[in-house]
């Protein structure tokens, strides 16, 4: 669905006119501002300004947040309500019923639904984001009926007391999720069709669903082939880039329009990924013991034991991007390179959250050189790369010699 995204570029429009500076100036806009959301995520996240501004800078300095971003993509918007929904929705995986009340813990759930709402009536990879928040939320309800169970027959009646509200809290959280995860989505995506109501043809409900069906059918059924298109798989390792433009200056200067992903942030990324499931496997009980290991056997190497709030914050970054990612692997339909693009903030948070696992390696000082240097070489290949992701002019022979690091890769005609 593509109706809310297109009455926001319309502002632009109507601000600054029928033009490119018009179509694209909003789309921009949204991805200025993924910038200091990224940075409070991060800050939220591993509670430190450094990882934070790490997390922030990673992701300005990704080839595929700047090219999708400039152009007028329908991805961005989609993706920046992904981010604010998973920020949200991060606040109350932290919170606790029980301990906080019931009102706090509303709060943020519903926060996070008004921006899934907002997020599916933009495009519907919204709704794959809308799997991994429920899958959260039963997590987090899961944790809380444990402790119903371990202490609603405590002899202390300080506990006994604590956990004795646990089915009505959940009662009114699920039915809260009613509201804020289907009706409201729900209406907001209705609301998006208020141009289509009031056009001449005047669609109702009905037109409305036909609309559903026709972008449903054309989706699943579609049967195309494309020179630039790239299956689920490709897409970490940037086997084909996506080229959406070409510009002839003279046979040694052309111009091209590249999205692909800064390589020591996706390549990077695929290793952090790894990592976490690592760690947790590692931290895990049950799943410690699958692997023919005690807990007490696989605790032993602190440099690898997870906090409760550490062990939380891997395993919520893995939903967020396994939701992002993983409905890819059943999509038969052709698919492309920035179909990735909102799993790059979790890709990004994921490098981050490793760096600081891997701080209890080394000292401080290498820690921080490590960390600068690796920021420092993303910074520089993106300005190694900025002609072909900004369509400016480039010489033919430096692309070939310095940009074109796989066969693969068609970053200008020729």
């Amino acid at each position: 669905n593509y109706i809310l995204h297109t009455g926001i570029i319309m502002l632009g429009i109507a601000i600054f006119g029928m033009n490119a500076f018009g179509w694209r100036i909003i789309g921009t806009l949204f991805g200025i501002a993924m910038v200091p959301i990224m940075y409070a995520f991060g800050k939220k996240l591993f509670r430190r300004s450094d990882y934070a501004l790490l997390s922030a800078g990673l992701f300005t300095f990704d080839f595929m947040h700047f090219t999708q971003t400039r152009i007028a993509t329908i991805d961005v918007y989609g993706v920046f309500f992904i981010i604010l929904m998973y920020y949200f929705m991060y606040d109350y995986y932290c919170m606790n019923f029980f301990d906080d009340g019931l009102k706090a813990t509303l709060k943020p759930l519903a926060i996070a639904g008004l921006f899934f709402g907002l997020g599916a009536a933009s495009k519907w990879i919204c709704i794959y984001a809308g799997g991994g928040l429920a899958v959260i939320l039963f997590t987090s309800l899961g944790q809380r009926y444990a402790e119903y169970r371990r202490f609603k027959n405590a002899p202390g009646k300080t506990e006994r007391r604590r956990v004795q509200g646990f089915w009505r809290n959940t009662l009114m959280t699920l039915l809260w999720c009613c509201v804020f995860y289907i009706a409201v989505p729900v209406v907001i995506y209705l609301l998006s069709y208020i141009p289509y109501v009031l056009c001449e043809n005047h669609y109702g409900l009905s037109g409305i669903w036909d609309f559903e069906k026709f972008m449903f059918n054309y989706h699943s059924g579609l049967e195309a082939t494309h020179p630039y298109s790239s299956s689920w798989y490709q897409w970490p390792t940037m086997v084909r880039p996506i080229w959406y433009y070409s510009g002839y200056l003279t046979d040694a200067v052309k111009e091209g329009i590249s999205a692909f992903g800064n390589p020591v942030v996706w390549w990077i990324g695929i290793l952090a990924f790894i990592y976490i499931l690592y760690l947790l496997i590692r931290n895990n009980a049950f799943l410690c013991s699958l692997t023919g290991h005690t807990q007490t056997e696989c605790s032993t190497d602190t440099a690898t034991t997870l906090s409760h709030r550490e062990y939380a914050a891997a395993a919520f970054l893995a939903v967020g991007y396994l939701a992002q990612y993983l409905p890819w692997f059943f999509v038969t339909r052709i698919t492309f390179i920035y179909h990735y693009f909102p799993s790059v903030p979790f890709v990004v948070l994921m490098i981050v959250y490793s760096l600081m696992q891997w701080k209890k390696h080394m000292s401080d000082r290498t820690f921080i050189i490590v960390c600068c240097a690796y920021a420092a070489v993303a910074f520089a290949l993106f300005l190694l790369f900025y002609p072909v992701l900004s369509g400016q002019p480039v010489d033919v022979d430096f692309v070939i010699k310095y940009l074109r690091w796989r066969d693969t890769w068609v970053l200008i005609s020729g």
